[in-house]
């Protein structure tokens, strides 16, 4: 039997971490163990974002798979540290991002994953490191490394 505690969170739990809401907020569920997290976002559920690209060939803009990242990412941070909820937080680098699968609507769920890599607390900040992926059920379809850092004072 493992020590680990897994947290479960809904779509109501996510938005009371986060700022992101419809239409952009992209994470509907998470499952968080220790410093990762794993999440769901449901492309079937969001047609709005193929529109325009491309008509008669839909491809799901890589900037939300970088979106779907980062907000997991989030997640991730702030329930690890809920003094963090409500103070401004932001993305401050995006590095070796690598997409490898381009994603269409008849991908109707994108599974989500976000690891804290490192960390640096401070009296007035947090800052922290992040990897991410995007994988459809068998690939893996973009992955990146975020930082961001949160104001405490």
């Amino acid at each position: 039997m493992s020590d680990n505690i897994i947290t479960t969170l809904t779509s109501d739990d996510i938005k009371s971490l986060i700022p992101h809401r419809h239409p952009i907020l992209l994470v509907d569920s998470a499952e968080i163990i220790d410093n990762t997290a794993s999440g769901q976002c449901f492309l079937v559920a969001r047609p709005y974002l193929f529109y325009g690209h491309f008509p008669g060939n839909p491809v799901l803009p890589g900037i939300y798979m970088v979106e779907a990242m980062a907000q997991l990412g989030a997640v991730l941070i702030v329930n690890s540290y809920p003094n963090l909820i409500g103070r401004p937080f932001s993305f401050s680098s995006i590095a070796k991002t690598k997409f490898r699968q381009v994603l269409t609507p008849v991908n109707e769920v994108i599974l989500l994953t976000a690891k804290i890599i490192q960390s640096r607390i401070t009296n007035r900040t947090a800052t922290f490191r992040i990897c991410g992926e995007v994988k459809t059920v068998d690939k893996l379809a973009a992955e990146s490394e975020f930082t961001g850092t949160a104001v405490i004072s």
